[in-house]
């Protein structure tokens, strides 16, 4: 059994490891809440109901968003993956208006473009 002071000396020592980790970033860090917290106080729609948010706003048709789909084998994380060279696509197309200017740089990840819609 793990005694009040142990854990304590634990726990100090992984805030630090944390602390010091942020500092050295110099980025703020995005909290993953899985439990449906975001959706169901603030919501917030599914990772599915998101990315076909997304292909519907870049004029994906359902059809289109269905292959993606099955290619991706239904996983959120590889449907937004595949959606990233789609999203570039468009975004550097007729979607170019939606997007700072600062994105369409080639030192820019192509990937920014799926994130903002996300974001937005």
């Amino acid at each position: 059994m793990v005694t009040q002071a142990e854990y304590e000396l634990y726990r100090e020592k992984n805030l630090t490891i944390v602390k010091d980790l942020l500092a050295s970033i110099g980025t703020r860090p995005v909290l993953f809440l899985g439990s449906g917290i975001t959706r169901r106080y603030l919501g917030a729609p599914s990772w599915q109901e998101l990315l076909l948010a997304i292909a519907h706003q870049i004029g994906m048709l359902p059809d289109q968003f269905n292959f993606v789909s099955q290619k991706a084998s239904n996983e959120p994380s590889e449907i937004g993956t595949l959606l990233i060279d789609i999203v570039h696509e468009w975004a550097w197309s007729s979607g170019k208006a939606e997007f700072p200017e600062a994105y369409f740089t080639a030192e820019t990840d192509k990937s920014v473009f799926l994130k903002h819609l996300a974001a937005r």
